[in-house]
């Protein structure tokens, strides 16, 4: 739990120091597996996946985290590029 929480902390302080909002939601603990469930299509967002199988995988011993890219969904960035650039640096972010 200590863990969780230390990590949420870590993960909005980060996204507010760069000045973006990214919408991210964890299933499980922090112990198991991670998975980093990313949602398709330009302008979706991870809804789905988290009402159906979210839950269900970390009952199965996963640590699964949803977001919704920059720009896209519950992610709103007005200046978002939609590069790799990018979209690798908030993975990575949200991996650390």
């Amino acid at each position: 739990m200590k863990t969780i929480i230390t990590s949420t902390i870590f993960l909005l302080v980060t996204m507010f120091a760069n000045g973006q909002s990214i919408y991210t939601k964890s299933f499980g603990s922090s112990q198991n597996k991670p998975i980093i469930f990313l949602h398709g299509g330009p302008g979706y967002n991870c809804v789905n996946f988290e009402a159906t199988t979210a839950q269900q995988l970390a009952d199965q011993g996963f640590y699964v985290i949803v977001y919704d890219r920059r720009g896209e969904g519950r992610s709103k960035d007005p200046s978002a590029q939609f590069t790799f650039k990018e979209t690798f640096d908030d993975l990575n972010n949200i991996y650390q």
